[in-house]
């Protein structure tokens, strides 16, 4: 299931974690390689999911792909930042992100197309052409051809109207993970496993993480990301 899901969305690494829906199902499934087939039988897609996942019942047995796990990067929005507010992080430090980010946005217009693309992979056919335009080394003199201009211009303005309704601020190190369960039960309290999709490189330390979406102090929290073998080969 998750070759094929790496194959339709012509993924340069399989994923790990999926949000799915199947029939009246919904929710996150990870990938296990303990249901791997045994040697010398068919292999089959098996698929488990909690009763919590069951929202309705339905005979439909397709699988609809919402999401694919792929590094994205980290934003701050106005749901954080009034809750970074009242957990006591002083309003400056977020004016200063957003002047930082306002600057860039308007002196460097193919910034914002680097911002719509930054996921690496998938994507609309015109922002795969324009990251595939950007990867070329073309960005220097983007504006001298009109077609990549107006399309440049267009993530400009969309970013920054994202900027002045959203509070959309970029944050460096930062990235937008998906939440799955400790399935082997090897992560003491306080731990989490976090893995590159586009790397698979394993992040280690201190963790700042937001749950989304954030309604209450409880929502922020510290972590520490730790490395466990057994997880790499999940």
């Amino acid at each position: 299931l998750f070759r094929q899901v790496a194959e339709r969305f012509g993924l340069a690494r399989m994923p790990s974690a999926l949000q799915i829906r199947l029939g009246g199902v919904k929710g996150m499934i990870s990938l296990d390689t303990r249901l791997a087939a045994v040697p010398g039988e068919k292999e089959i897609a098996i698929l488990h999911s909690r009763p919590s996942m069951a929202k309705f019942a339905s005979r439909d047995r397709r699988v609809e792909v919402c999401e694919v796990s792929r590094w994205l990067p980290g934003r701050l929005n106005k749901q954080v930042i009034l809750l970074l507010l009242t957990r006591g992080v002083p309003a400056g430090a977020f004016l200063d992100l957003f002047e930082t980010e306002t600057r860039r946005l308007l002196t460097a217009p193919h910034d914002a197309a680097y911002d719509r693309t930054s996921g690496g992979e998938g994507g609309s056919e015109v922002l795969t052409i324009v990251r595939e335009v950007l990867a070329a080394g073309l960005y220097a003199t983007p504006l001298a051809e009109p077609w990549c201009s107006s399309i440049l211009h267009a993530m400009q303005r969309q970013r920054i109207a994202e900027l002045r309704s959203k509070c959309s601020l970029n944050v460096e190190l930062s990235a937008l993970l998906f939440g799955i369960m400790d399935e082997r039960a090897v992560l003491s309290y306080g731990e989490v496993f976090v893995r590159r999709s586009d790397t698979g490189a394993v992040v280690e330390g201190d963790l700042f993480v937001v749950k989304m979406p954030c309604l209450q102090p409880g929502d922020v929290l510290r972590l520490r990301a730790v490395d466990r073998p057994e997880l790499r080969a999940a």
